[in-house]
């Protein structure tokens, strides 16, 4: 039995990984953890609760606040990155405790180890994004939900409820508490009646309060807001297309790759290594099924979050940084399983494996963002030739564009503008209105200064396929690109290229 002591001795781990996120912090940030270093700076109040994670931005919000009472002076986004890495190491020291009570404190501390030198979890530990929080939030629940079969079930569920605040997607946990209450003690229909009152009240009532007091009008707006992505327009449906992917085999190969790369950085090896893994928990727990050991509760419970988070990120989104809510259950399964595994030198074996894992992914996914890399060497480049009175539009989300936050974030003092981001707003109208583009570009010629627009907007074949992906009226982005010309290139860092737009009768 592991002692008291020696499972605080595992927050310890808090220092060694605290430093290690730290001294490894990237430069290059992630589209949403720009995003929402945007929201704490600039944002509204409605817009620090984004329906994914309602409580992130706001949270960030208030501590950017308090440590500037005390003196800080730079950017949200950095304070953001310092306090992910700290929250990443309390989840990593937290897991190995958890593991611990329940399957001895090497086994806690080498699992805990696997997941903070993850490739999902470090990556989100060194950037200004919500899911190293995340991390923090599925830990915690895990350790609930270990504990739930002889705990207040009404506690639980409010525990539970409040942690859904930290994440949506940990709602589909729900399913293993259930589960764990049906091997817990009598009376069960009672106490899962607690604990599912427990999790509405938990996470439904913050919910309905900030969906009432900033999302004004009927029932069904205020749902669609819950149910998809912050930004998307009304006009697409909750099973459009580009939400849901219905083709199953074509999700087989982009959810393996992705599950793979949560543990490991893209190696020839990589592959075989995880599949290997996945094997041996898939083959570990029938045994122990047919066995009924009594291992049976822990594997049910950690089987019923994996299998519904799963089937939703197969059908939903192939993101790597979306195996943040997987990995806590997948590795207890490990953790569980491994307690019947027994071998002479197997903790050495472990500790260079990790240490092969680490090494791994440091060289080909943490090393390679810890440079500036192209957003930021545009970034340093845009800011030195466009001026603010110029304008600039920039594609947005394209292939060679400035992704729409950094402008937004880093250039504040540039009037600038994405296509794709303005076209999301008017996805599947009939009518396009692009006159607020055009109001910039004159803007800009008044004051005397210029308008510029990435070069690669100004081909027939960019302009017709965002029509095409933001489902706006067709021909609407080429006719009023000719009302331009283009007059002057100015190429830039690693293929980048602006050109300078005139009106197209001043050109003739």
């Amino acid at each position: 039995m592991t002692t008291r002591r020696s499972l605080w001795k595992l927050f310890l781990l808090i220092i060694p990984f605290g430093v290690l996120y730290r001294s490894t912090a990237a430069s290059q940030f992630s589209y949403d953890g720009v995003l929402y270093a945007l929201d704490v700076e600039y944002g509204t109040t409605a817009q620090l609760f984004h329906p994914g994670h309602l409580l992130y931005s706001f949270l960030l919000k208030r501590l950017y606040q308090l440590v500037s009472l005390f003196g800080y002076s730079g950017r949200a986004i950095f304070l953001m990155q310092s306090a992910n890495a700290w929250i990443g190491a309390l989840a990593v020291a937290l897991f190995a405790v958890t593991l611990a009570r329940r399957f001895g404190t090497t086994r806690g501390f080498l699992v805990a180890s696997l997941f903070g030198l993850s490739q999902v979890f470090w990556g989100e530990s060194i950037d200004p994004g919500c899911y190293a929080l995340t991390g923090l939030a599925a830990v915690c629940l895990l350790n609930v939900l270990l504990r739930a079969r002889e705990s207040n079930a009404w506690r639980v569920g409010l525990l539970h409820g409040v942690l859904i605040l930290i994440h949506q997607l940990l709602i589909l946990v729900i399913p293993a508490f259930w589960v764990a209450i049906r091997f817990g003690d009598p009376p069960r229909v009672r106490r899962g009646v607690h604990y599912t009152t427990g999790v509405l009240m938990g996470a439904g009532i913050p919910y309905a309060c900030v969906a009432a007091l900033f999302h004004p009008g009927p029932f069904s707006e205020r749902l669609f807001w819950f149910l998809i992505p912050a930004g998307t327009p009304t006009s697409m449906g909750v099973l459009d297309n580009s939400w849901w992917n219905w083709n199953g085999l074509a999700n087989v190969r982009p959810f393996c790759e992705t599950f793979v790369q949560g543990f490991l950085a893209q190696v020839p090896w990589g592959t075989m290594a995880v599949g290997l893994l996945v094997i041996y928990l898939l083959a570990g727990s029938y045994r122990q099924f047919m066995k009924r050991s009594a291992l049976c509760p822990d594997l049910a419970v950690s089987w019923m979050w994996v299998i519904p988070v799963g089937l939703f990120l197969f059908f939903f989104n192939h993101a790597i940084r979306f195996q943040v809510l997987l990995l806590p259950p997948v590795l207890c399964l490990l953790a569980a399983l491994s307690t019947k595994f027994h071998f002479k030198g197997g903790a050495i074996l472990s500790v260079a494996g990790l240490l092969l894992l680490g090494t791994v992914n440091y060289s080909r996914a943490i090393a390679p963002r810890r440079s500036g890399g192209v957003q930021q060497a545009r970034i340093l480049w845009l800011r030195d030739r466009v001026s603010p009175n110029d304008f600039l539009l920039f594609a947005g989300r394209g292939p060679h564009s400035l992704i729409n936050v950094y402008a937004a974030y880093f250039l504040p003092q540039i009037p600038a503008r994405s296509l794709y981001g303005y076209l999301l707003a008017q996805f599947g109208r009939s009518e396009t209105n692009l006159d607020p583009l055009t109001a910039g570009c004159e803007g800009a010629w008044s004051r005397g200064g210029r308008v510029w627009v990435e070069k690669d907007l100004l081909e027939p074949e960019v302009q017709k396929e965002a029509e095409t992906q933001m489902k706006v009226a067709k021909g609407s982005v080429s006719r009023w690109f000719k009302k331009f010309k283009g007059v002057r290139e100015v190429p830039g860092p690693d293929g980048y290229c602006l050109e300078e737009l005139k009106p197209a009768f001043q050109v003739r």
